[in-house]
């Protein structure tokens, strides 16, 4: 958990739970994998915007997977500060992610897999 800043925030935007704090963060994540220790998160970056040099706006998605379960999406916006040569997380805010409202829509990131 060495990249996030010692006075980060995360934010649930669905429940409106604020953690404050590297060691607060570190607790939350380490309960949560010794309450499902097979679950499994994988990110991806969709945006990065720099305010900055030193300062990046950061939006993605991360999924949690455990087995047996349907995956859950969630949305996320983070800030992230250079800080001794080393981008930190300053900030993240999450919320799950919409559905998708067709199956069009659901299937449109597989759309490379079609042969031509």
């Amino acid at each position: 958990l060495g990249f996030w800043m010692e006075d980060c925030v995360h934010v649930d935007l669905q429940t409106g739970e604020r953690t404050q704090g590297r060691a607060a963060i570190a607790a939350d994540i380490r309960e949560a994998f010794q309450t499902r220790p097979d679950e499994r998160l994988l990110g991806q970056i969709d945006q990065v915007r720099f305010v900055k040099p030193d300062v990046a706006s950061v939006r993605g998605q991360v999924s949690t997977n455990v087995p047996g379960q349907e995956p859950s999406l969630t949305d996320f916006s983070a800030i992230l500060v250079l800080h001794n040569d080393k981008w930190m997380i300053y900030s993240i805010e999450e919320s799950p992610s919409p559905p998708p409202t067709t199956s069009y829509d659901a299937l449109r990131e597989l759309a490379w897999l079609v042969g031509r």
